[in-house]
Formats: C-alpha cells, sequence, structure tokens
C-alpha cells in the first residue's frame, strides 16, 4: 500500500485517552487518514477502548487504542446528517 506523501503531516497531538470526557469532539485517525468524526459518548482508558457517536450517521463505535489515533476535532461541531 502507497502512502500519499503530498499530504500534510497532521502536526496536532494525539488525544490522551486517559483525559477523553464525554460530550468532547474527536476525528478517529487510521493509518494517518481520518475515517470518522464524533462525540465521546464513554471512556474506558483501562480497558483501552472509547465509544463515540458518529457524527455522519449517529451511530456508535467502540474504538480500540491498539488499531485508532484520537486527535481533537478541528471543527466547531461536527453535525449529523
Amino acid at each position: 500500500m502507497s502512502r500519499n506523501t503530498s499530504m500534510p503531516q497532521d502536526d496536532r497531538p494525539a488525544a490522551d485517552w486517559g483525559q477523553l470526557r464525554p460530550g468532547e469532539r474527536v476525528e478517529v485517525h487510521r493509518d494517518a487518514v481520518v475515517h470518522h468524526l464524533g462525540i465521546v459518548d464513554e471512556a474506558a482508558p483501562h480497558l483501552g477502548a472509547v465509544w463515540i457517536r458518529d457524527a455522519g450517521t449517529g451511530i456508535r463505535r467502540m474504538l480500540s487504542r491498539d488499531e485508532v489515533v484520537l486527535r481533537h476535532c478541528r471543527t466547531e461541531r461536527p453535525e449529523h446528517r
């Protein structure tokens, strides 16, 4: 799999999973690509998991710290479509 090197690196720090709180807006990154925007619904840092409500679909998603990187959202507020 080739990476698109023309895209700028995201220099924002990854969110600290131990500090995530319900209501925080986050971007879900996998392989340096944003896969979801959402709002933290529940955080379980001791399990390495967080649940978000996807801004596009409203679906609740469980995410694993081993599989994704979370960053605080760039946009003011993700909206449901």
